[in-house]
């Protein structure tokens, strides 16, 4: 059965509206859930980690995402699971997972330098590193798929609570005060604030999604110019790229000094024209000696290239 437009008109109060408002900020706000503890394989990074794991179970903090971001990770997570099963076919591995395990344990078990035994080692090694790697790939996308169906777990009970609970104590009963009203009506009063509600989560995940195809466009563009700016400093010729350089080391320089002899009361009036031809002269003369410096530099550099190309 829809619902009339007028069903909704009775949300659109100013303080039903701050009510919606927190409401919104209860099932969007994480606190610190969204912050990574990285695993790597230093000494100091574990100890920190196994500290920090500690304290969570000695204090019972437990942490999971809100109901909007979980929907909004279960988007991104189905793009990292198809681009991992793809690397997972093409190089039965993963780029995430580049440790050589067969390597790290021999030469952690090694007490001296024998190039023989390291010889006859290598096939070993190799064939530990591609088994090592390989069950560290399947066991990525385990974790992937763990992770979607742990969240598809909780928006699936959040969104129960929310329909059959939530909106009922929180919107609902208040307006009653102690008086009972028609099932119906309750009924009715639910669907439109759930229809609100669910109208604004949809929006916060349109804007979500929008943000992070912008940060994936942004990054990629970076990544294509820096790339295109290597491949032309790559084809400039040899003069091109020291004068390049020159240039790079000269301008801090020259903005240091115009900034030291450069100053505010320096700026010409009726009664100080001679004082400030003189320092303008001075400021020259200074320039002209700093630029014939950086040439005679800049030849000898070319000398000394077509020098070293000519022998």
């Amino acid at each position: 059965m829809a619902l009339d437009r007028k069903a909704h008109m009775f949300w659109e109060f100013p303080d039903v509206e701050k009510q919606i408002c927190r409401f919104m900020d209860s099932i969007s706000m994480n606190g610190g859930t969204r912050k990574r503890i990285s695993m790597t394989g230093d000494s100091k990074d574990a100890k920190n980690f196994y500290a920090a794991k500690k304290l969570e179970a000695e204090e019972n903090i437990k942490w999971e995402l809100s109901f909007v971001d979980s929907l909004f990770m279960m988007y991104r997570l189905r793009k990292k699971i198809m681009k991992a099963k793809a690397e997972s076919v093409a190089y039965d591995n993963i780029r995430l997972y580049s440790h050589n395990c067969g390597d790290f344990v021999f030469y952690k078990s090694m007490n001296f330098r024998s190039s023989y035994l390291e010889t006859l080692a290598e096939d070993k090694n190799r064939d530990l590193n591609h088994k090592v790697r390989r069950q560290a790939a399947e066991y990525h996308l385990e974790v992937l798929f763990l992770q979607y169906n742990t969240l598809l777990f909780n928006c699936k009970k959040d969104f129960n609570e929310i329909i059959n609970f939530r909106l009922y104590n929180e919107f609902i009963v208040p307006l009653f005060d102690g008086k009972t009203y028609d099932q119906y009506l309750i009924i009715l009063m639910v669907r439109s604030l759930a229809n609100v509600i669910f109208k604004r989560i949809w929006v916060k995940l349109l804007l979500l999604r929008e943000k992070a195809l912008l940060e994936e466009a942004n990054t990629k563009k970076q990544k294509e110019e820096r790339q295109e700016k290597q491949m032309a400093n790559l084809a400039l010729s040899a003069r091109e790229q020291i004068q390049q350089q020159v240039e790079k080391d000269l301008e801090p320089k020259l903005d240091k000094l115009l900034a030291q002899k450069v100053k505010p009361h320096a700026i010409c009036k009726t009664g100080k024209r001679k004082l400030c031809s003189e320092k303008r002269r001075m400021l020259n003369t200074e320039l002209v000696i700093f630029l014939l410096q950086w040439l005679l530099k800049s030849i000898s550099r070319e000398r000394i290239l077509k020098f070293r190309i000519y022998r």
